[in-house]
């Protein structure tokens, strides 16, 4: 780690020297120990389905290449307008000198890495897209962010590399029945978007009426077009009045991107109609 030289001592202790200027020397110096001890003091944040921004957290500095770039005090926005952007696809959010943002799309042959910048110094522990190391020495991730079928951004879709915290996000269900043996969807879709090896626990409650007494199965599909997961969930017995389900799912997903997780219901018992209203599934994750 490199520190900030101390001011003079000289400097302090001579008599001519107001006590205003010597607080402003003791805070340059504290600025200038704290900016030397950051790699990524900042996150990336949903503002809208139009922007994303970039806003300091917990100090300025942001480790570019071997450089400290320090942030400006108005967070950093970025626009789904942007060259290049296109509907229903991943993009992992850089950060190059400036500082000012680009993009690369994640695909099959994209992931990330710890940076090595082989022109000047060894790692320093920023991550940066593998798809050509050597051109992205001098660029920083920090977020992963999907765009939707209407080239939004969106709250789910959306992942900072730096400084995760704990998010939660309910969808609603809505209202629909089945009576098919084989499985059909419970209420529409979700994408969601993760880092490689992270988790995000599914909460789904719901509150079930049959027309008969009834067994049904429930299963959970996260699909990413290349590692797509079924998750067999615990049967339900559903009552003709009514049976609430509660059911967490830790769910751990392999690839940067975006899943698409949806809820299956299917009738196992007496032959019966299944209906729900108004139920939800919330999204727990890092992020």
């Amino acid at each position: 780690m490199a520190y900030a030289a101390f001011p003079a001592p000289g400097y302090l202790s001579n008599a001519a020297r107001t006590e205003g200027e010597m607080k402003t020397a003791l805070e340059n110096w504290l600025d200038a120990c704290q900016d030397t001890q950051g790699v990524g003091q900042c996150r990336l944040e949903y503002v809208s389905t139009d922007v994303l921004q970039l806003t300091r957290f917990d100090g300025r500095v942001l480790m570019i290449s071997d450089s400290s770039v320090i942030l400006p005090a108005t967070a950093l926005q970025y626009f789904n307008s942007a060259t290049g952007f296109v509907a229903n696809q991943t993009y992992y959010i850089l950060m190059q000198a400036g500082p000012a943002f680009s993009a690369i799309a994640v695909g099959s042959t994209t992931s990330h890495t710890t940076n090595i910048n082989r022109i000047l110094h060894p790692s320093t522990g920023v991550q940066i897209p593998t798809v050509d190391s050597t051109a992205y020495d001098y660029y920083t991730i920090v977020g992963l962010a999907e765009l939707d079928a209407a080239q939004h951004w969106t709250r789910l879709g959306l992942a900072t590399w730096f400084n995760r915290r704990l998010q939660s996000f309910k969808v609603n269900v809505g209202t629909g029945s089945t009576s098919s043996t084989a499985y059909s969807p419970l209420g529409p879709n979700t994408r969601v978007v993760n880092w490689v090896g992270g988790m995000t626990l599914i909460a789904v409650d719901l509150v079930l009426f049959a027309t008969v007494e009834t067994d049904v199965g429930l299963q959970m599909n996260a699909f990413d077009g290349v590692n797509d997961r079924i998750i067999a969930l615990t049967p339900a017995h559903v009552m003709p009045t009514y049976t609430r389900v509660n059911i967490n799912i830790p769910s751990e997903y392999f690839l940067d991107g975006g899943q698409s997780i949806g809820l299956f219901i299917k009738i196992t018992g007496a032959p019966a109609t299944v209906s729900w209203a108004g139920d939800s599934i919330t999204f727990t994750r890092v992020c």
